[in-house]
């Protein structure tokens, strides 16, 4: 039985997690909670609009105590301990993480955001969310504006640097590269040598940064492939009842499993009696 098989298997095994939906409505800035999450407004470019989220069922500093809080705890541990391994059992660029799925709608976006909250609620980690779906850009309509410089703009122009499209949010240890303006080839800059420039100097920059990447879905188009190939870990988000298993192992296909950490969720289950949502999350690394 091969990687993928095993992986499918141990994928079928387990109750799944609940998540809401990739959200698509365009969000508007509000003032954070009150609270030990704030930051002075000189050192922050944009604030999160904690309520608003909350609405749509994503995490949140004050949702730390919430099952919610607890099950991202279960799912971020194997990736930060990847991560950040002793330097003899280092995973090359261990801190570039993608978070992606076989089809649309499935939930990455969701996984994202709700990762890297969890993540920046960590003592000893900084992390950077980066929307590198750059036609849907749903985590840039959630927390940004379109038109703000992205990671499109990093990739079309050689010449800006990282930190021009950078934006410090006002949660601690979480900053935030939205999706950049739309671009009428934006298949071509994800496979252009300047993604892969671009990519590994987001990794050498921030070695003790673990980097999240939102990712369009496999199967839909060519990008996320190429995207794949830059990072250290790859998370597969799968919809409960919905995405056929044929479709999913076509998706694994597609990862390096030989050379990658690739990690697999099962995501909009059914809650169970016991109240819980915590299902299926699985990994193995060639």
């Amino acid at each position: 039985m091969n990687s993928i098989e095993k992986a499918m298997d141990q994928l079928g095994s387990g109750p799944p997690l609940e998540m809401d939906p990739a959200q698509t409505e365009d969000v508007q800035e509000q003032k954070p909670r009150s609270g030990r999450h704030e930051r002075p407004p000189e050192d922050v470019d944009i604030e999160l609009p904690y309520k608003r989220l909350r609405r749509r069922g994503l995490l949140t500093p004050s949702d730390s105590e919430s099952r919610l809080a607890e099950e991202y705890r279960l799912i971020k541990r194997p990736l930060l301990l990847n991560a950040f391994r002793e330097a003899q059992q280092a995973l090359p660029r261990g801190n570039m993480v993608m978070i992606t799925s076989a089809l649309q709608g499935e939930g990455k976006s969701f996984t994202a955001f709700n990762l890297a909250v969890s993540m920046a609620m960590e003592l000893d980690y900084t992390v950077l969310l980066v929307d590198g779906d750059l036609e849907e850009a749903s985590l840039t309509r959630w927390l940004a504006r379109r038109d703000m410089t992205g990671f499109s703009d990093l990739l079309e122009d050689p010449d800006r640097d990282v930190s021009e499209a950078l934006l410090r949010t006002d949660m601690p240890r979480l900053s935030l590269i939205p999706a950049g303006k739309r671009h009428p080839q934006a298949t071509e800059l994800l496979a252009s040598g300047q993604m892969a420039q671009v990519t590994e100097e987001i990794s050498q920059r921030y070695p003790d940064r673990i980097i999240l990447f939102d990712s369009p879905p496999l199967l839909v188009t060519s990008q996320s492939t190429v995207l794949a190939g830059a990072m250290g870990q790859v998370l597969l988000v799968v919809e409960s009842g919905r995405t056929p298993q044929h479709l999913v192992h076509e998706a694994m296909g597609l990862l390096d499993t030989e050379s990658q950490w690739v990690g697999s969720i099962l995501n909009k289950g059914e809650r169970f009696s016991s109240g819980s949502y915590y299902g299926g999350y699985y990994g193995q690394y060639g």
